[in-house]
């Protein structure tokens, strides 16, 4: 499933899922009219680039949420102002420290009180935050059988995301598509839960939160593209400094993707994963073919410097080499004078085309030209079916 959370903000819910969100009135068992939405600047400016890494929202004031990321970084986000309070740091550089060995493990968060906290874990587990000895209760990682949790039965699949309804109920969703009303007061399950999460009980939410927003991929296995085709591509080496004298490499299975700019930070494939690809000539001896690289909402890929951008105009799309003779991986060129689509009658030869490197620049990336090919030059090209 694709990662989730869940917070509360003045009479709302807002429920995070699969790249978008929907709005719920506390009480009103409806959603707000217009929703679902996505999550991008537009709605939630600087949150964008992060839509697939949140895994947890924990609600820390009366307009700040703690969002927790799947690489075990967090942030503070001031709900009301909309933007972020501080920069993503590690967990380990924060009062949190005590979670940083559940990355990987937390799927939701819920502020029990002023002085408690839990964190959901995978496979039915929980673990207590105290907030006023900043850290994790000493018992550690417990079954929800040795919680007040003890309704919850872990074969109902992992918690997603769980809320405060009002003050004597919380709900919390499952990965299964169940759901369970909790009564904070008899600390136990409602009677006649869990219960299905469809249109009738969750009106607007039932069938968008069930679904599952990712590409069906294939791996591409024609060397030569002679018509269009629709791609996705991720990176299996990632180069993560633009620091030369700092630069490694290290495996990732995040996908390029573009949102009001090109990211590297999609953990799935979705919508704004999938590029069109367009022969605009024919494939070399050498196997570099000139293409051009269209995006979901029809903005065509370009380049300014090292900056990976998008176009409305179709002439100004930046001209890529790509060269399908390294199994299964490809490697995109590009030409010293950035040749555009005005310019395809007089493509010039590989011999003056230079191999890209995607190089994370913050959480957005960058496309610098190399001399020779590197791990960060690989890319893994993706059919979309």
């Amino acid at each position: 499933m694709a990662h989730d959370a869940a917070f509360e903000f003045e009479d709302s819910v807002y429920i995070f899922h699969g790249g978008n969100h929907v709005r719920y009135q506390k009480g009103a068992s409806k959603v707000f009219e217009g929703y679902p939405k996505p999550i991008d600047n537009e709605h939630w400016p600087e949150l964008e680039v992060f839509r697939t890494r949140i895994v947890a929202a924990l609600n820390q004031t009366p307009t700040e949420v703690l969002f927790l990321l799947s690489d075990g970084r967090c942030f503070l986000y001031d709900v009301s102002q909309k933007k972020m309070k501080d920069t993503p740091k590690s967990l380990l550089e924060t009062k949190w420290s005590t979670l940083s060995p559940f990355v990987g493990l937390i799927t939701a968060a819920y502020r029990w009180n002023e002085q408690h906290s839990f964190f959901f874990l995978s496979s039915g587990r929980v673990v207590r935050y105290d907030h006023k000895e900043m850290r994790v209760d000493a018992q550690g990682v417990q079954l929800f059988s040795d919680t007040i949790w003890n309704d919850l039965n872990p074969e109902w699949g992992d918690v997603q995301q769980v809320f405060s309804w009002s003050d004597t109920s919380v709900f919390l969703f499952f990965s299964s598509g169940l759901y369970v009303k909790y009564q904070r007061d008899e600390q136990q399950a409602a009677e006649n839960y869990p219960k299905k999460i469809d249109e009738r009980r969750w009106p607007g939410m039932g069938e968008w939160r069930i679904k599952d927003s990712r590409l069906q991929l294939s791996p591409l296995q024609s060397d030569a593209i002679e018509n269009k085709i629709r791609v996705a591509f991720s990176l299996p080496q990632h180069v993560i400094s633009t620091d030369q004298s700092r630069k490694k490499a290290q495996k990732n299975r995040r996908y390029l993707t573009v949102g009001s700019q090109l990211v590297a930070s999609s953990e799935y494939p979705d919508i704004r994963s999938s590029f069109l690809l367009v022969p605009v000539g024919p494939n070399s001896s050498y196997g570099f073919q000139p293409i051009v690289l269209q995006d979901s909402s029809g903005r065509f890929l370009t380049m300014k410097g090292s900056k990976v951008t998008t176009t409305e105009k179709k002439k100004n799309a930046e001209i890529f080499f790509l060269d399908t003779t390294w199994g299964d991986f490809v490697i995109l060129y590009h030409h010293k004078n950035h040749q555009k689509w005005k310019k395809k009658d007089k493509i010039p030869n590989y011999t003056s085309c230079k191999p890209l490197v995607f190089v994370a620049d913050g959480e957005d990336v960058v496309a610098v030209s190399q001399d020779e090919v590197s791990a960060g030059s690989l890319l893994r090209m993706w059919l979309v079916e």
